[in-house]
């Protein structure tokens, strides 16, 4: 049977890419269904830092009333009742994805820098940046994508979802 993945996408064509080619290569080890979630934020810079507040460290889920209208999100591709896991790319699907893998109890995986949302949102983060080549991670879930991979991540089934850790 099919594992189901949910691409929450904020409509950034380079984040869309990112997401579904990590998504791309889970499907050469396990068979995946990916749906395509639409969201698009009229939250500016002051509404993102109240509402990331009001969700809290824990990234309590936002109310479904909060999500159709300021978020956008347009759940009416969407199949499956419930994914295996949740992906996305860039800061403006991380509201919405959040709250899509606290109500589903998938595991949330992000493309892209963390920050300035708390850890604990997040399953895994994969961060495709030179900057983390000069510091530490700072939560064990984070991936830099410059070193060399081999294993499965700790967090995850193999059979669920593959991700690697990083070589010592």
């Amino acid at each position: 049977m099919d594992r189901v993945v949910w691409i929450v996408s904020e409509g950034s064509p380079g984040h869309v890419s990112q997401s579904v080619g990590l998504a791309e290569a889970l499907s050469k080890r396990v068979p995946l269904r990916v749906e395509r979630i639409e969201c698009r934020s009229r939250l500016n810079g002051v509404a993102r830092s109240l509402v990331r507040t009001w969700m809290g460290r824990g990234g309590r889920p936002l109310p479904g009333w909060f999500l159709k209208k300021w978020l956008r999100l347009d759940l009416s591709a969407v199949t499956a009742k419930k994914p295996d896991m949740i992906l996305s790319s860039g800061g403006k699907s991380v509201f919405a994805a959040r709250s899509l893998a606290a109500c589903s109890g998938a595991p949330y995986v992000f493309l892209g820098e963390r920050k300035p949302y708390p850890s604990e949102w997040f399953h895994t983060v994969f961060t495709p940046s030179a900057r983390d080549q000069r510091r530490e991670r700072s939560s064990p879930a984070e991936v830099p994508l410059h070193r060399r991979f081999c294993g499965v991540h700790p967090l995850l089934r193999y059979d669920h979802v593959v991700a690697a850790r990083p070589r010592s």
